[in-house]
């Protein structure tokens, strides 16, 4: 039935997996490193919990406006 197929084409920026998660900005970030993500306080992001790449300091984000990817500190963010 063509109601069970699944999309997975999206314009919407990356597909979500199960552990990944939205969190909201709570002090505004800027670093001068390719790798960093800049982003201002109210910044919603998506977070990418990978296994083989997981931090205790710093998440991988992906903002949810503009989808720009890049590493921010845990502690300037907040889970939704």
């Amino acid at each position: 039935m063509a109601g069970n197929l699944i999309d997975l084409e999206h314009d919407d920026g990356p597909v979500p997996t199960p552990k990944d998660f939205d969190c909201i900005v709570l002090y505004d970030f800027e670093m001068d490193e390719d790798d960093r993500l800049d982003v201002k306080r109210g910044t919603i992001l998506r977070v990418s919990q990978d296994e083989d790449y997981l931090d205790q300091d710093w998440w991988y984000a992906t903002t949810t406006d503009d989808f720009r990817s890049g590493w921010v500190p845990i502690n300037y963010c907040k889970k939704l």
